[in-house]
């Protein structure tokens, strides 16, 4: 007999002691009594209903639970963040511990939140580990989202290193690289033993280097955050909206060729309404509506560090840019009259590297 069960029973118990008295004096109140007794039987042969514990979470997996790992996998919010993770775990034999997993080199917590901002990876307590799918993190709105998050991190003490999902996906290696030469730089260079001082208490000009170290450190990183973005902005605008603009032109594309199969009843119906819904607009021209920017490297920096960010942020954008490019000519080859169309209207908006969508063709060749 579950305790909500048990309440109602003595109150209803306790409604019929006082009321029964009362029916020798009123007969009609045994008519509540007798209610009052079947409530009580219909309860008391009701199925109960079992309280059942909630869900396990990877916040409550223990290194004795043999799905600790599905648990983690659970949490994470993308196929990307999955892969990154069973590759840590992998590569630094990591083991839960209350929600946080560990080992003697690292501890790395899972959608880690700080004030108004949630990040994919936390380790060691001041490392974030953000992994960036393509198709979200391209835009120049999620972009200049991300700079913001990244300038708010460091400004609060973190450093930040993002991974595109492609790197997660083809190479999870180098994946593994940059998080060593990110998070593990500092404790992975082996030193002499240090004597032991003679006085217990550190003099103060040591704690002066220390704060004085730190504000250098934390004015370099804002440093070459602040130049890799100004080196590679002109270069992710241009990747950038090229990409929207490509998604723009098949849309195009696709919409034309929907037309073209109308049947003519439809057909006239649609172009009367296109006219009247374009009646008294001057019509752009592919090359006015359509302003690609030419996809230029930047241009090399003196730091080493920051040219080798650059250069892996680069490969990674052409990467997937190449990629896109690969998928268009493949569905070309696949659909003639998609083929027509596309590269008829490319090549009227004047895109700059005709040869990227069809090899052969005239254009500026890729800088």
């Amino acid at each position: 007999m579950s305790g909500k069960f048990e309440n109602k029973f003595w109150i209803r118990l306790g409604l019929i002691t006082v009321i029964l008295p009362l029916c020798f004096i009123f007969p009609y109140v045994l008519i509540v009594v007798l209610c009052l007794a079947w409530v009580i039987f219909v309860d008391s042969k009701s199925p109960k209903i079992e309280e059942l514990p909630p869900p396990r979470t990877w916040v409550d997996a223990t290194p004795e639970d043999s799905d600790w790992l599905d648990l983690f996998l659970k949490g994470c919010e993308s196929p990307a963040e999955e892969q990154f993770l069973q590759a840590m775990v992998k590569e630094f034999d990591l083991y839960p511990n209350k929600g946080t997993l560990i080992s003697p080199r690292l501890s790395m917590e899972m959608q880690f939140t700080f004030q108004n901002y949630r990040f994919d990876f936390v380790l060691n307590g001041n490392y974030i580990v953000e992994i960036d799918g393509a198709t979200y993190h391209s835009s120049p709105e999620q972009v200049k989202r991300d700079r913001i998050r990244d300038e708010f991190s460091v400004a609060n003490g973190y450093s930040v290193l993002r991974i595109p999902a492609s790197v997660v996906f083809n190479s999870p290696a180098e994946a593994i690289r940059r998080v060593k030469a990110f998070a593990l730089k500092s404790t992975t260079a082996t030193s002499e033993p240090i004597a032991k001082p003679t006085s217990r208490q550190k003099p103060v000009s040591h704690y002066l280097r220390d704060f004085t170290k730190g504000v250098s450190n934390f004015t370099q990183s804002i440093s070459d955050a602040s130049l890799k973005l100004a080196t590679t902005s002109d270069f992710r605008k241009a990747i950038s909206q090229e990409q929207i603009f490509l998604a723009a032109m098949v849309s195009k594309v696709e919409t034309e060729i929907r037309v073209m199969n109308l049947s003519p009843d439809e057909r006239k119906f649609h172009d009367d309404m296109y006219a009247r819904v374009t009646q008294g607009r001057v019509k752009k021209t592919l090359a006015e509506s359509f302003y690609w920017i030419p996809v230029v490297l930047p241009k090399p920096v003196d730091d080493e560090e920051v040219q080798r960010q650059i250069k892996a942020e680069c490969d990674d954008a052409l990467e997937e840019r190449s990629k896109r490019f690969g998928d268009l000519r493949e569905r070309s080859a696949n659909d003639p009259m998609f083929a027509l169309l596309f590269h008829r209207y490319m090549k009227g908006s004047s895109f700059p590297e005709m040869d990227l969508i069809h090899p052969g063709c005239s254009g500026v060749p890729f800088m």
